[in-house]
């Protein structure tokens, strides 16, 4: 069994793959990534996902929601993300590679798994 990470991990795992994501994610995809530790499900996990969106939107970042059929989708722009940091060209860049080797470091654990 894989162990429920703390909420700080789990905002940024988050974060990560909302950001990772160029369509979006649905709630039930986002229950099923073990590194977000989501382990409720119905009405539990939503109240649990809306917390964790609410925290993300108090720390400046834009959750954009999608319809998808029946159900939304969710996703960060990268450009959003950016642009709230106030970050210069150069600075962006900088950031773009450490977000690859942050992805690259989630797929690699999530292998493990």
């Amino acid at each position: 069994m894989t162990a429920v990470p703390a909420r700080s991990e789990r905002l940024l795992n988050l974060l990560a793959m909302l950001v990772d994501s160029r369509r979006g994610v649905t709630l039930e995809e986002i229950a099923a990534e073990p590194s977000l530790g989501y382990t409720a499900t119905g009405e539990s996990l939503r109240r649990a996902f809306e917390r964790d969106k609410k925290d993300l939107r108090a720390m400046g970042v834009e959750i954009v929601q999608t319809p998808d059929g029946d159900r939304p989708r969710y996703r960060v722009r990268p450009e959003d993300l950016y642009l709230s940091l106030d970050l210069d060209e150069e600075e962006r860049e900088e950031h773009a590679r450490i977000w690859e080797q942050v992805k690259n470091l989630r797929r690699r654990v999530a292998s493990l798994n």
